[in-house]
């Protein structure tokens, strides 16, 4: 079971060695099942299958440029963040795309 030290940003949870991903891309079909009910495609990660990798030898920057620099009128501040880091899958046999239906109304 992954440790809250090695959770990855989307993870909601973990069952056993199966790790439970949150995404607002995910699709559904909508009323594609044989009694018409919307279909949820469920992407299912073992354990060790994708990593976070924070970079080495590269900070995080915060930018901020105050209202004065972005116009004449001074009315835009720019507030950012800016790092480097990477997803990597480390075994693509662990991944599986699960579809799924309620059975309910």
């Amino acid at each position: 079971m992954p440790q809250n030290s090695s959770a990855l940003p989307s993870e909601y949870g973990s069952v056993y060695n199966i790790r439970i991903l949150a995404s607002s891309e995910a699709p559904v079909a909508r009323g594609a099942s044989a009694n018409s009910r919307d279909v949820y495609y469920n992407t299912v990660v073992g354990k060790q299958a994708i990593t976070h990798i924070n970079q080495d030898g590269y900070s995080m920057n915060l930018i901020y440029r105050d209202p004065y620099y972005s116009g004449m009128l001074a009315q835009n501040a720019t507030l950012a963040v800016k790092f480097a880091q990477a997803q990597a899958i480390t075994q693509d046999t662990s991944i599986r795309n699960v579809l799924c239906t309620r059975s309910g109304n």
